[in-house]
């Protein structure tokens, strides 16, 4: 393997954590690959990012796999909560197809979810505290180990993508009743507001 460092943009705010950017190229790959190598905020983790991306700016690339990581660990979550922990069937098409259905019920709860935050104005709060008590926690533990915490960056990204498990009980329990809609949505607002 031979690497060879790219130039940092350091003025770029993205680029805060980056420890290396290089240019790499496998013996036996063809064409060169990207090997972007950042420090955690928060923690002393290391992670290596590797890519064939080429042209964004490496603080870019690295904020882009972590929220495709919280994506997949989100799915991950939906599919215990939506009760989906056994497959359906052994084949691949089947397989295929139970993940489409988990994706379009996640996709047409988020859909409802987002319809009773403007025509209800009911929010998931206690998901939203949380992200915030999450991020102080982070940020105390970066400023602990005199490193600094990008907190701005990751409130300006956030974009809830779990349904809590007390939402997803208030549908089954509501749909598998038939409540009257105005009845289901006066027990909804005191569960998304508290956990109970």
């Amino acid at each position: 393997m031979t690497a060879m460092p790219r130039p940092i943009d350091r003025s770029h705010r993205a680029n805060a954590l980056v420890i290396s950017d290089e240019t790499v190229y496998f013996n036996n790959s063809p064409g060169a690959w990207r090997r972007i190598t950042v420090k955690s905020a928060d923690s002393d983790e290391i992670h290596i990012l590797l890519t064939n991306e080429m042209t964004l700016p490496p603080g870019v690339l690295s904020e882009t796999y972590r929220l495709r990581w919280r994506i997949g660990k989100s799915f991950n979550q939906q599919e215990q909560k939506l009760d989906e922990r056994k497959a359906w069937s052994k084949s691949e098409n089947a397989k295929a197809v139970r993940v489409i259905a988990i994706c379009i019920a996640h996709n047409l709860l988020q859909l409802f979810k987002a319809t009773l935050r403007t025509e209800e104005g009911i929010e998931d709060t206690k998901v939203i505290k949380a992200y915030h008590k999450d991020l102080d926690r982070r940020e105390a533990s970066a400023r602990k180990a005199g490193r600094v915490f990008p907190k701005e960056l990751y409130l300006a990204l956030y974009r809830p993508t779990e349904l809590s498990l007390q939402f997803l009980r208030w549908v089954r329990s509501h749909l598998s009743n038939r409540t009257c809609h105005r009845q289901a949505i006066d027990a909804l607002r005191p569960l998304m507001a508290n956990y109970l």
